[in-house]
């Protein structure tokens, strides 16, 4: 686990060379076509490997706004010391710490692309080529509310793989009938960290669902899938810690429920 001063100055080294880029020049006038969207609370020690998987992206059209949501270690020093280097960061924080679902949704209202990526800062992107390959398929198949790759889920702090969320098969679209029915089977699921979805679809469908609690990116997900299709992209592009899911959650409803009214 790295240490804050070497987490820092692996960030810096990252973000020096992305500020060199002549490809990065959106400034805060320019539209992004992509909002990423990062809380984070406390996760200093894996901080680094998140954003080291999008700064790593081919695919350069975005914002990176990131809610440090009331941390009490070293994230807001991390994060002051990188945000200078890319005016593709905007940065913002709660004095105190007011939950997941709520810092998610301060962030869609700021959020100005046409798409939105949930990212977290306990998990990463292992393929470069994620974005640009999942908006190459989205151009052919524009009735998708977005798309998504698989991710592996990894215990902590045993670092053993557990299980991977998504589907199987190559990647293509999957229309929304057959999304539903594999949602239903059990055979596709997909984490908001996978997933980069059209950001009025999401919005117009009422965003994370309040009481949802971790089943949130889910649920929202299967919802979209189910009313415009996802495109899938074929890959295992993220990599998912697990460790202390849900402490910062309250699941106040039947999710069977939900998955009743969806079919």
């Amino acid at each position: 686990m790295a240490s804050s001063g070497g987490l820092a100055n692996s960030l810096l080294g990252v973000l020096q060379v992305i500020s060199m880029s002549s490809n990065c020049s959106n400034s805060h006038l320019e539209i992004p076509k992509l909002s990423i969207l990062l809380s984070t609370k406390d996760q200093a020690a894996t901080l680094e490997r998140c954003l080291q998987g999008i700064f790593s992206q081919t695919f350069e059209d975005y914002e990176l706004i990131i809610l440090n949501d009331g941390s009490t270690d070293s994230t807001p020093h991390i994060l002051e010391g990188f945000k200078r280097f890319d005016p593709r960061i905007r940065l913002f924080s709660h004095a105190t710490a007011q939950g997941v679902i709520p810092a998610y949704q301060k962030l869609q209202q700021l959020a100005r692309g046409e798409f939105i990526w949930h990212a977290a800062s306990d998990d990463f992107c292992v393929d470069p080529e994620f974005l640009a390959n999942g908006f190459r398929l989205l151009a052919a198949t524009p009735q998708a509310a977005g798309f998504f790759c698989n991710t592996l889920r990894v215990m902590m702090p045993t670092g053993k793989a557990h299980g991977i969320w998504g589907t199987t098969g190559k990647a293509r679209y999957i229309p929304p009938e057959t999304f539903l029915s594999l949602f239903l089977l059990g055979e596709i699921v997909i984490p908001g960290c996978a997933t980069v979805v059209r950001r009025i679809s999401f919005l117009d469908q009422g965003g994370f669902l309040t009481g949802a609690g971790p089943l949130s990116d889910l649920l929202a997900n299967a919802k979209l899938g189910s009313n415009f299709g996802m495109i899938f992209t074929g890959n295992l592009s993220m990599h998912s810690l697990i460790c202390t899911a849900g402490k910062n959650f309250g699941l106040s409803f039947d999710p069977w429920q939900q998955l009743r009214q969806l079919a």
